[in-house]
């Protein structure tokens, strides 16, 4: 989840801040809580802008309130903006959303959630909202797990609990265990001993879930590497090695950024199980095919999974990484590969940092 939320970020050329809320008691200003009654006119066709004009935005959105294509580009904006105006002007359309469409897309998308300098009375109010338009679409599952959604990121506790809430209202709905897994796997991602291996099997119960819904059809959310990786971290060998031999085998699109994912992840996968196992020279052999991908959007901006590359390093596989890390400049052309280079030939271990998460 982590990664892929990053790639949102970056698509918006946005600096990748993490998301934490804070409860600064303060007052709410009434224009806040106050909201204009949807519009029925349906808006013209008009072209997506090359960058968010805000003025512009909100002059569209008097006009047209339900137009949510609108709203994503303005609570996206405002969302990166740090001064008190935009944190205003953010809640005022969050609150709009959840009021209006809760049941939208825009609803669960992660600029829905507050960030630090939020002020309490808001995040007590956007709660307040989720609760009552739970309690008037009891049985409404994609209201629920835009609640849970919000809920997550501002009281996981809560969050969790709608989540479940939504799988069994609807328990066909791949979406929610696919969530569910995705959370998990970013506990996973930051945790550490217990936590860690906890989180992991968290993660990976919630991808067989999404699994046994979706079947082997192909995949470019990312879930199948996922499963793969969560397999292996909660110590489940076997799973870790089914799963990753099933992504090398998925067919994929080629100009598919899945299918240059799965090449790499399926191949690290494998090679972590190889090395765990005492094999190190198929270990070597995994690592260089994963460094075969032919990229992918995430693989070009972020750069390659280093974890395996830093257990070999270990190993003292000196050559073997260095030659990993010339296949990976061929999609990925960051600094860090030359400043990696040169420390591994010195003997030194590099500090490959959210490259052993991505």
């Amino acid at each position: 989840m982590a990664a892929r939320f990053l790639y949102l970020a970056a698509a918006f050329s946005l600096p990748q801040t993490p998301i934490h809320a804070t409860n600064v008691v303060s007052k709410f200003t009434t224009c806040v809580l106050g909201s204009s009654q949807p519009s029925a006119a349906a808006p013209p066709a008009k072209s997506q802008p090359a960058a968010p004009d805000p003025e512009q935005l909100e002059r569209r959105l008097r006009q047209y309130p339900d137009d949510l294509d609108a709203r994503d580009q303005l609570t996206m904006f405002y969302f990166w903006q740090s001064s008190p105006s935009a944190r205003l002007a953010h809640a005022r359309h969050v609150l709009w959303v959840i009021r209006h469409h809760p049941d939208s897309d825009l609803a669960g998308h992660p600029q829905m959630s507050f960030v630090d300098g939020t002020k309490h009375s808001v995040v007590t109010r956007a709660g307040q909202l989720w609760r009552e338009q739970i309690s008037a679409h009891p049985r409404n599952a994609k209201i629920i797990g835009n609640a849970a959604r919000w809920f997550l990121k501002q009281d996981p506790t809560v969050g969790f609990r709608l989540l479940t809430r939504a799988q069994a209202v609807d328990p066909n709905d791949p979406q929610w265990p696919q969530f569910e897994g995705d959370c998990y796997s970013e506990d996973m991602n930051s945790d550490t001993g217990s936590q860690h291996r906890e989180a992991a099997r968290r993660a990976l119960l919630a991808y067989e879930r999404w699994w046994r819904l979706t079947g082997d059809a192909n995949d470019e959310s990312g879930c199948r590497e996922d499963m793969a990786v969560a397999a292996f971290e909660a110590g489940e060998l076997y799973k870790a090695r089914l799963y990753a031999t099933k992504l090398l085998e998925m067919p994929g699109k080629r100009d598919g950024h899945g299918y240059g994912n799965a090449i790499h992840k399926g191949n690290l996968v494998l090679g972590r199980v190889a090395l765990k196992s005492g094999d190190t020279k198929t270990a070597v052999s995994y690592l260089l095919a994963s460094g075969k991908t032919p990229g992918s959007p995430e693989l070009d901006s972020f750069g390659p999974n280093m974890s395996l590359a830093k257990e070999l390093l270990e190993k003292g596989q000196r050559q073997a990484v260095l030659e990993y890390f010339a296949l990976c400049a061929t999609f990925w052309r960051e600094g860090e590969l030359a400043l990696w280079t040169k420390q591994v030939e010195r003997g030194k271990m590099p500090d490959f940092s959210a490259n052993l998460v991505y």
